[in-house]
């Protein structure tokens, strides 16, 4: 009776190792798994980040393009309005200016 008894603990010790053992195994594969997840997720976002970086980066540079030619846009229309301005008072301005100096009123 004595040896079915400790051939029973000694079976249930071995049944132990192996649920500790596999329980063991599982916890590793789990870790592991949840590791391989953490890295795709991190590299998924940092793609989304540059994506998004990139897409922002292309959105200011079409911006500052656009606003540069309307800027020169209007830049060459007021050069012309006073190009036009300084044909038509031209002869003006130099009889003013000439009369102011030789009345030394400037």
């Amino acid at each position: 009776m004595q040896s079915s008894a400790i051939e029973r603990i000694i079976e249930n010790d071995r049944k132990a190792r192996e649920v500790v053992a596999a329980a063991e195994k599982h916890r590793k594969d789990t870790a592991a798994n949840i590791a391989q997840k953490k890295a795709e997720m991190e590299e998924a976002l940092k793609k989304e980040l540059s994506d998004s970086s990139k897409k922002a980066l292309e959105q200011s540079e079409k911006l500052g393009i656009s606003q540069t030619e309307e800027y020169r846009k209007n830049a060459g229309m007021i050069c012309t309005a006073m190009e036009a301005l300084y044909k038509n008072k031209k002869s003006e301005w130099v009889d003013t200016y000439t009369e102011r100096i030789i009345k030394s009123e400037l």
